[in-house]
């Protein structure tokens, strides 16, 4: 090969190498180049759909660009996040992950059909949910100590207290599988299709705990019709200020709180994962928006610094041990 073509073959290598920064940043500069999707995969009114609407309002903003949210519901969240994974890699089509879809279940289904690792790119964690423990008034318990006694007493005499989650592998159960770990207590699992069917029966003494959502269940111990026994965070909630974290009831080994962030499908180019990512934190930033979660005893979490993926890894690294111990696992 003569200089001359070697010269050029190199010159035309260096011209394709230095073009392409160009061509991610025009990538970026053209995104979006339609309509945006969110699917919530859970039902309307959930707190994954009430987080989907009010990012995609702020989002809708920021992009300048339509942003819809589709509700893809069943199977705990697993068919929406499906319809999400098989979604082309461009920004237009993202999905509110939870700690259950996107962390927890692949340690828990033993035929998950996507790899939350792999088949998804973090793009910021949205939210925090504590969990509300509550017994019914009925049970004359007022604090979780005193809960603990109980169950203690009830489980001696073959006779266990109950706890409803919204099924087995929920949230709502693994917190329960928690505390009765760290406090060891014997008690019943009543799984219910969602936690928020738990309520009439709890409301009627017909099961005895719940782990539940702040929004739902809290309006009901301000009544007295529920006790809450504790907040399952470090610190209490604006939304209950009178019931004490788990701190102060005396097992903080069994702080629990469920996030909620936004995913977007793997191989999803970097620069438009940073837009989406400026995007969502703006839109949680709205004084109204913060305000709103507090009031549901949620704690919104999205920032520009950090790694989700570094935190998400870390959170993982805590739960596969419990999840291995407890033996939770099911068959899909």
């Amino acid at each position: 090969m003569n200089s001359k073509r070697l010269l050029g073959r190199i010159f035309g290598a260096l011209s394709l190498f230095a073009a392409l920064p160009i061509a991610a940043g025009a990538q970026a500069q053209s995104f979006p180049s339609g309509n945006i999707t969110i699917i919530a995969p859970y039902s309307a009114g959930s707190p994954a759909d009430t987080l989907a609407r009010r990012l995609a309002e702020g989002m809708a903003k920021s992009l300048n660009a339509t942003v819809l949210v589709e509700n893809v519901v069943g199977a705990g969240g697993i068919i929406g996040t499906l319809r999400a994974q098989k979604a082309a890699p461009d920004g237009h089509t993202l999905v509110i992950g939870t700690q259950g879809t996107l962390m927890m279940n692949k340690f828990i289904y033993k035929n998950l059909r996507y790899r939350p690792d792999q088949d998804f790119d973090p793009i910021v964690n949205l939210v925090e949910f504590p969990n509300l423990v509550v017994a019914p008034a009925s049970l004359n318990v007022k604090t979780l100590k005193e809960f603990v006694s109980l169950a203690k007493e009830r489980a001696a005499a073959g006779k266990p207290l109950t706890y409803g989650s919204g099924g087995v592998g929920s949230s709502a159960h693994l917190a329960a599988e928690l505390l009765k770990m760290r406090a060891g207590i014997e008690l019943t699992h009543v799984p219910y299709k969602s936690v928020a069917d738990t309520l009439s029966d709890l409301l009627t003494g017909r099961i005895d705990l719940i782990f539940g959502n702040v929004g739902v269940f809290g309006p009901h111990v301000e009544k007295g019709s529920l006790v809450g026994l504790a907040v399952t965070a470090p610190e209490r909630s604006k939304a209950l200020p009178e019931v004490p974290s788990i701190v102060e009831a005396g097992y903080p080994d069994a702080e629990f709180s469920v996030w909620l962030g936004l995913f977007a499908p793997a191989k999803t180019p970097t620069d438009i994962l940073e837009k989406l990512k400026s995007a969502a934190v703006a839109s949680m930033a709205v004084p109204a928006t913060r305000t709103s979660f507090a009031t549901e005893g949620a704690e919104v979490k999205a920032s520009a610094s950090g790694s989700f993926r570094d935190f998400i890894a870390k959170d993982a690294a805590k739960w596969r041990p419990i999840i291995s111990k407890l033996g939770i696992e099911i068959e899909n």
